[in-house]
């Protein structure tokens, strides 16, 4: 069986490349070059390489081509009832579901619904070689040894082309309400997070920016009026824009600054810190938003390392020269380095275009 001319063409640049010992830069819609150092000039587009392979609404499962726009992917869940779980930002109408499956961005709802890798049931990958290896399958009973194609999720394209990936998805919450407390500090909301987080509400997400906490709750009428009336929260909304604006990187506090860097930070959700003023936080308290002066990421990214979390630089203030991740363990290192040789041997896929060390 022939292959589609649009893998055809990504293969031909693949062998290419190898041949020229040039690397590869790989992109989609490229909506997330702010997270890419420019190390790489030559790209290697997805985009063409689109389309839905199948949906089975009754499995709960849909299998697309990488470059397929994640608002295609949306329509189509959309007329079944049903949706990403993981709620992947949409940073621009070029977001392809190959970037969201790569980049493992996940949004508000991660803590309560996993991340973008839980949810990763197959993926084929070409590699360095040119060769297209299908890892995984269309059902989880398929996912046995190695599990590559949960590894791909988070490498951002470091191990090779995603070219097609099976996702599992989930019916829609047949209701939604956003509960408010107005006028807390950090601390206050924190503490309250925490508290919320050790009962059994239906919540989906929880969040804190400019002095108040929001807190998502997802289910039937039934126990939505119970957590309303018994969380007694300052005011109640269907408006659910804030939380949109929350998935896709789009709320006000994080439009760049002059000479800021904007910083993720990722720690255990009852951990103190950082003492940089926190902008904003969500996924219960556990993932908070630093912007910081540029220059600083050495002394973020250690603070991070030190109480077993992570730091990403999502916006790089002028003078922002440090990494934009956190470096892993030695021995986490090590065994990256050792994934990329194995699957990437002649470095041709992002080398130093997201990892310093790989």
């Amino acid at each position: 069986m022939s292959l589609p001319a649009s893998l055809s063409r990504i293969i031909e640049q693949i062998l290419t490349a190898q041949a020229n010992k040039k690397p590869l830069r790989i992109v989609g819609g490229d909506t997330k070059k702010f997270l890419r150092k420019g190390a790489v000039s030559e790209s290697l587009s997805t985009l063409e390489h689109s389309g839905i392979i199948s949906y089975q609404p009754s499995e709960l499962v849909i299998t697309a081509k990488s470059g397929t726009k994640l608002s295609d992917i949306e329509l189509e869940l959309d007329k079944s009832d049903q949706m990403l779980a993981f709620e992947p930002p949409r940073l621009g109408s070029l977001t392809t579901i190959g970037g969201v499956v790569s980049s493992g961005l996940s949004g508000p709802s991660m803590p309560y619904r996993g991340s973008v890798r839980d949810y990763v049931l197959g993926v084929k990958l070409i590699t360095s070689k040119g060769a297209e290896l299908r890892f995984g399958g269309e059902v989880i009973k398929n996912v046995a040894g190695y599990d590559i194609s949960r590894l791909v999720s988070g490498a951002f394209g470091s191990l090779g082309v995603i070219s097609e990936v099976s996702l599992r998805v989930i019916p829609k919450t047949t209701s939604e309400l956003s509960l408010e407390w107005a006028s807390l500090s950090y601390p206050e909301a924190w503490s309250m997070m925490l508290a919320l987080a050790k009962k059994p509400w239906p919540i989906t997400g929880m969040a804190w920016a400019e002095d108040i906490l929001r807190v998502r709750v997802s289910g039937s009428l039934e126990a939505l009026n119970d957590a309303k009336r018994r969380l007694s929260p300052s005011e109640v909304t269907t408006d659910l824009q804030y939380w949109k604006n929350l998935r896709d990187y789009s709320l006000p506090a994080m439009h760049p600054i002059e000479n800021l860097s904007l910083w993720r930070i990722v720690l255990a959700r009852g951990s103190d810190g950082p003492d940089e003023k926190i902008a904003w936080s969500d996924w219960g308290g556990s993932q908070r938003w630093v912007w910081a002066p540029a220059g600083g990421g050495d002394a973020m990214r250690d603070f991070c390392v030190e109480n077993g979390g992570h730091a990403t630089c999502f916006y790089r203030g002028e003078n922002e020269s440090s990494s934009v991740f956190t470096s892993p363990l030695p021995l986490v290192k090590n065994l990256m380095i050792r994934l990329k040789s194995g699957f990437d041997d002649r470095q041709i896929f992002n080398p130093k275009e997201y990892f310093d060390w790989m």
